[in-house]
């Protein structure tokens, strides 16, 4: 009899090993899974842009700006900025060492979501005597257009033109005054500032759209993009169908751009 209590003892205490044992593991397991969960918790998102008004203000304010908020404070991730030239920009983005830039084109090597920041009218100012009809796109063909340096827009254009680089759009503004080239070219919402800004009188100029394309937030090639990515195209699906989004675009006089074809 007493050896059937011991090997009852015996046994129960075996229970209790396996049981305990059990309970660490478990412990372990769920400890582990929250480190995990903590450290691969996307808390910031780092972006590197020029300074362009009333878009990516100095002050932190601006359609760009505002928009990413919208879209990544509600869910913990705050927006860091850091101003810096485009070509800077560009390169910082392709060596991963920031998260991302804005007002990209979609159509160079890196990661893009599915919803575009802004739409862009592209746009040249060409003195109004200089040109006897205008013919669309192919009145520049060959012709001398000034760009901001960056921009890279003879890489988009269907035609090709003899282009110069500039540090500032005021200098380009000032070749153009010089009869130095034909053309400046910039966005229209660039353009009609400067023009509002500096009290130009367009009777002397003409102002043409020649190309119109969406401009993105352009991510570096990492796993942590993919996840904020992903978090943008899904927080872009609820906020396109309140008003909250279209008043940020009336408030900064910005175009809206055509959300719901992208969509389709």
């Amino acid at each position: 009899m007493a050896e059937r209590v011991a090997s009852l003892h015996d046994f129960n205490d075996k229970l209790k090993f396996i049981f305990g044992l059990g309970q660490i593991l478990i412990l372990f397991s769920i400890s582990t899974c929250v480190a995990f969960a903590e450290e691969n918790k996307i808390s910031t998102i780092d972006i590197v842009t020029p300074a362009w008004e009333g878009i990516t203000n100095k002050d932190g304010t601006g359609l760009y700006f505002e928009l990413l908020q919208m879209v990544y404070e509600p869910v913990g991730i705050v927006v860091k900025i850091e101003f810096v030239p485009w070509a800077r920009a560009v390169k910082r983005v392709d060596l991963k060492s920031s998260d991302a830039m804005l007002g990209s084109y979609n159509t160079v090597d890196a990661f893009f979501p599915k919803y575009p920041l802004d739409t862009e009218y592209t746009a040249v100012v060409y003195k109004t005597d200089s040109v006897e009809k205008w013919n669309g796109v192919t009145t520049i063909e060959n012709k001398d257009v000034v760009w901001v340096r960056g921009y890279n827009y003879h890489k988009y254009l269907p035609v090709k033109v003899n282009y110069h680089e500039v540090s500032k759009s005021e200098q380009g503004w000032k070749m153009l005054a010089l009869d130095r080239v034909g053309f400046f070219m910039n966005s229209l919402n660039a353009i009609n500032r400067y023009v509002n800004r500096n009290k130009i009188d367009l009777a002397d100029f003409q102002i043409k759209v020649v190309m119109v394309k969406n401009l993105f937030v352009r991510f570096a090639k990492t796993e942590k993009s993919k996840k904020l990515i992903e978090i943008y195209d899904s927080r872009m699906d609820e906020l396109i169908k309140t008003d909250s989004l279209r008043k940020l675009y009336e408030k900064w006089n910005a175009f809206y751009p055509d959300f719901q074809s992208i969509e389709k």
